[in-house]
C-alpha cells in the first residue's frame, strides 16, 4: 500500500486539480474527510445544487474548513524604510536599475498611504526622471501627492520635478515633426490590441457536433483569425509579485501594489482599477489557494465568479442553467454575456466518475466558505454553513470547476538570452490560464488552420495556410502531429477532452517533423508523404519511399516527383527560418506567402517537411512581433 502522500499525490494527478510541484495541505485535507466524501451520493442524475448539499450534509458536523479566515499578510513601514535606504545608496552611485528596484518594493511593502509609502513612491519618481520615463515619473507624482502623508516641507521638492519634466517633455515633443520620416522607416506596421475576429469567418450548429468556425472566404496565410482578451483569466501563483495581476505583464519597472494584502501587484494604477471588481473578494483569501496545492483551476473559477460580482450572478440566477447565450460580436458582450458564454461551454460531465464528482464537490465547497468569508456571499448572519443562496453560488462554482479542464488555454511568455530573436535555447515559462469564449468555438485539428501566441493576457491567432471557402477553421488542442506520434495524440484528446480525432493527420498518419527529418538525413528526396495526381488530383501516397514515381490508380498517370523541383520550396524554408527567428516579420511574411502559393502551384500535400519548418517559423516569427517575449542577459 503507497504511503498517505503517495495515494493521494496519484489520486489527485489523476483528477488534473492538483499542482504537483506544490503539494500544499488540500491533498491531507482530502484525505482526512475522503470516508465521508466516498458515502456522498454525488454521481445520481441530480442537480449540481442536490450533490453539494448531499456532500455538505455528511461533512457539515466536522465542518473542514471552519479555520479558514481571511489572511492579507504583514505590511512593514520599518521593511520599507530599509529598502528605501538601499535605495538612496544605489541612487547617488547612479545605479539607477538597482535603486529603481529597492524603492519598488519599498513602496510594495509599506502601509498604504503611509509616509513611508510616499517617501518611497517620490524616490521612485526621482529614479523615472532619470531614466526618461517622464508619464511613469508623474504618476508616482500624482498618486505620492494624493495620498496626503507625504511631508509637507518637502513636497514642493515634487512639484519642481513635475514642472522639470513637463518643461522636458514639452522640449522633446516639439522636436517631433524634424523627426517623424525617420520613425517611419524604423517601423512601417501598427500593432493594434483591440480585440479583433476575422470578417472571413462564420459560426455554424450542426447536431451532433455543436458549433463549429468556417471560413466564408478564402483566408490567405497570414491573416489575423482572431485577437481576443480572456472572458476569465488567473495569473499563475509563482508570478504573483513578479507579473501585472489584471494584465499578466512583468512589473519590472512600474509596481502598484494592492491596498490590503501583501501577495499581488499590478503594473499600473489602471489595472489596479479594472481589478478591484474581482480582488476585492480574492484578497484577503489568496494565501489560502496559494497554500492549497491545488492548480490553476480553482483560481481561475474563484477570478470568473467575483468578476461578474453577486448582484449580476443573482440577477442570472433564473435562467442560468436553461439558456444559451447566442453569437454576437465580441465588442458589444456584457459581462453577463461573457460568464453565460463561459459557464455554457462543454464540460464532459456525463464522463465524470464518482471519485471526480466527490473531489471537485469538495474543492466547490472550499472556494464557496472561502467566498462567504470574503464577503461575496452577502451573509454573515449565516457563519454556521450554507444557505439556500449559497449553495447556488456553489452549484455555479461546481459548473465553472467542471468547465475548466477542457476549456482552459496556458497564457505564457518566452524568456530569451538573445535580444530580439528567437533562438533555440528560448524558454517558455507559463504566466497562467484564461479562457476565451470566441476560441472555442474552434474545433481541435492536429493540423490546425492557424497558429497562436499570447500578448499579455490576449490571444493573437494567425493564419498557417490558405483557408478556402467553405472549410472548417480549425485550432490546436496542444496535440501537433508535428510533435507527437498518431497513438499519443488519440490517447491523450481521448482522456482529457473525450473524443477520437479523425483529422487528415490522424486517418493519414501524419509522420512528425522529427520522423521526416530523420528520413531526408538518408534520402535528401523523401520529403513528403503525399501529393496530388498532376492529371485527376487524386490523392497519392507516397508507399515506396525509395521510387521517384508515384502511379496514380484512379488515372493511370505517372507522376515523377524529380519534376517537382522542390529547391525554390527548400530556398524558402530557409529563408523564412532566418526571417521569422531574427525578428523580420514583415519579409518573412511575404516570403511565407509565396511558399503557400507554390504549394497548390506544385501540387503538393501536407505533411511536407519544409513547409512544416515554415510554418513553426512563422508561430516563433509571431512571438517576436507581438508576443510575450522577455529578454533576459545570460551571465
Amino acid at each position: 500500500t503507497l504511503p498517505l502522500i503517495g495515494r493521494v499525490f496519484i489520486c489527485f494527478k489523476n483528477f488534473n486539480m492538483f499542482d504537483p510541484k506544490n503539494l500544499g495541505f488540500f491533498p491531507i485535507y482530502y484525505e482526512k474527510y475522503l470516508h465521508l466524501i466516498s458515502q456522498s451520493d454525488v454521481i445520481s442524475p441530480s442537480s449540481l445544487e442536490v450533490k453539494l448539499k448531499n456532500l455538505w450534509k455528511l461533512l457539515e458536523p466536522e465542518n473542514p474548513f471552519t479555520n479558514i479566515k481571511p489572511l492579507y499578510g504583514v505590511k512593514s513601514d520599518k521593511k520599507s524604510a530599509h529598502h528605501r535606504g538601499i535605495g538612496n545608496s544605489y541612487f547617488y552611485e547612479k545605479d539607477y536599475s538597482n535603486s529603481l528596484l529597492q524603492y519598488s518594493l519599498a513602496v510594495f511593502i509599506a502601509s498604504f498611504g503611509s509616509i513611508d509609502f510616499t517617501l518611497a513612491l517620490a524616490n521612485r519618481s526621482a529614479v523615472f526622471q532619470k531614466l526618461s520615463l517622464f508619464e511613469e515619473s508623474l504618476v508616482d507624482i500624482d498618486f505620492c501627492l494624493q495620498c496626503g502623508s507625504y511631508p509637507k516641507e518637502k513636497v514642493f521638492k515634487l512639484y519642481e520635478r513635475q514642472a522639470e519634466i513637463y518643461e522636458t517633455m514639452i522640449l522633446r515633443d516639439a522636436k517631433i515633426p524634424d523627426n517623424i520620416e525617420s520613425n517611419k522607416k524604423i517601423r512601417n506596421i501598427t500593432k493594434p490590441c483591440e480585440d479583433t475576429t476575422n470578417k472571413g469567418l462564420e459560426m455554424q450548429y450542426e447536431e451532433g457536433r455543436g458549433r463549429y468556425m468556417v471560413a466564408n472566404r478564402d483566408i490567405q496565410p497570414g491573416e489575423t483569425i482572431i485577437l481576443e482578451t480572456p472572458g476569465s483569466f488567473s495569473l499563475h501563483p509563482k508570478k504573483f509579485g513578479t507579473h501585472c495581476l489584471n494584465c499578466f505583464k512583468i512589473v519590472s519597472k512600474t509596481a502598484y501594489p494592492c491596498e490590503k494584502c501583501t501577495w499581488v501587484t499590478f503594473c499600473s494604477l489602471k489595472c489596479k482599477k479594472e481589478a478591484i471588481n474581482f480582488h476585492q473578494y480574492e484578497c484577503g483569501i489568496n494565501k489560502w489557494f496559494l497554500s492549497s496545492g491545488l492548480n490553476i483551476y480553482p483560481f481561475l473559477v474563484l477570478i470568473t465568479i467575483t468578476k461578474l460580482g453577486p448582484s449580476k450572478l443573482k440577477i442570472l440566477k433564473p435562467s442560468l442553467f436553461t439558456e444559451r447565450v447566442e453569437s454576437k460580436e465580441s465588442k458589444v458582450l456584457s459581462e453577463e454575456d461573457i460568464f453565460l458564454s463561459i459557464f455554457q461551454l462543454n464540460c464532459h460531465e456525463e464522463f465524470l466518475t464518482m471519485d471526480d464528482w466527490g473531489l471537485r464537490g469538495f474543492i466547490s465547497l472550499f472556494i464557496l466558505h472561502c467566498l462567504k468569508e470574503s464577503g461575496f456571499l452577502n451573509d454573515a448572519h449565516n457563519t454556521d454553513g450554507f444557505n439556500e443562496e449559497d449553495f447556488f453560488v456553489g452549484s455555479v462554482i461546481l459548473r465553472l470547476l467542471n468547465v475548466c479542464p477542457s476549456n482552459c488555454h496556458d497564457i505564457s511568455e518566452y524568456i530569451t538570452p538573445i535580444k530580439d530573436e528567437f533562438p533555440v535555447t528560448c524558454e517558455k515559462s507559463s504566466l497562467g490560464a484564461g479562457i476565451y469564449p470566441l476560441l472555442a468555438m474552434f474545433n481541435h485539428s492536429c493540423d490546425p488552420s492557424f497558429m497562436r501566441c499570447n500578448i499579455e493576457n490576449k490571444v493573437w491567432c494567425i493564419s498557417s495556410k490558405t483557408i478556402k471557402k467553405g472549410e472548417e477553421v480549425f485550432e490546436n488542442y496542444g496535440m501537433m502531429y508535428t510533435m507527437k506520434e498518431k497513438e499519443e495524440r488519440q490517447l491523450i484528446l481521448k482522456k482529457h477532452y473525450k473524443f477520437d480525432c479523425h483529422c487528415p493527420a490522424c486517418n493519414e498518419n501524419w509522420s512528425t517533423t522529427a520522423t521526416m527529418k530523420q528520413r531526408i538525413s538518408s534520402y535528401p528526396t523523401d520529403r513528403f508523404d503525399h501529393l496530388y495526381c498532376r492529371q485527376c488530383f487524386t490523392v497519392l501516397i507516397r508507399e515506396n519511399k525509395r521510387s521517384s514515381v508515384i502511379n496514380c490508380l484512379h488515372c493511370g498517370t505517372q507522376n515523377d516527383i524529380n519534376n517537382l523541383n522542390l529547391k525554390e520550396l527548400m530556398e524558402l524554408s530557409k529563408d523564412c527560418k532566418n526571417l521569422f527567428t531574427k525578428g523580420k516579420w514583415t519579409e518573412g511574411l511575404s516570403k511565407f506567402k509565396t511558399a503557400d502559393a507554390l504549394l497548390t502551384k506544385k501540387l503538393l500535400k501536407h505533411p511536407l517537411y519544409d513547409f512544416s519548418e515554415i510554418q513553426i517559423s512563422l508561430w516563433k516569427g509571431m512571438w517576436l512581433e507581438r508576443g510575450n517575449v522577455r529578454f533576459v542577459k545570460v551571465r
